[in-house]
């Protein structure tokens, strides 16, 4: 299971993103997308604007295309 971050903007995950190790940037359908680990879970970080509309379209999206989420 990966467990997976929402947030409005990319840079909100600036001090997630030090902690991350193996860090991926897939082209996904919202404005930031990274995977990574964090202390060796797999970790999914969303970014897609402000507003729950589409706060909801980014953790959509990682459901999508994650095989399982937290």
């Amino acid at each position: 299971m990966t467990l997976v971050f929402v947030a409005a903007e990319e840079r909100e995950f600036d001090g997630l993103l030090k902690h991350l190790q193996q860090i991926e940037k897939p082209h996904w359908a919202v404005r930031f997308a990274a995977r990574g680990s964090l202390d060796g879970r797999p970790v999914a970080l969303v970014a897609n604007g402000p507003g729950p509309a589409l706060a909801k379209a980014a953790a959509e999206e990682a459901k999508k295309r994650l095989d399982g989420v937290d």
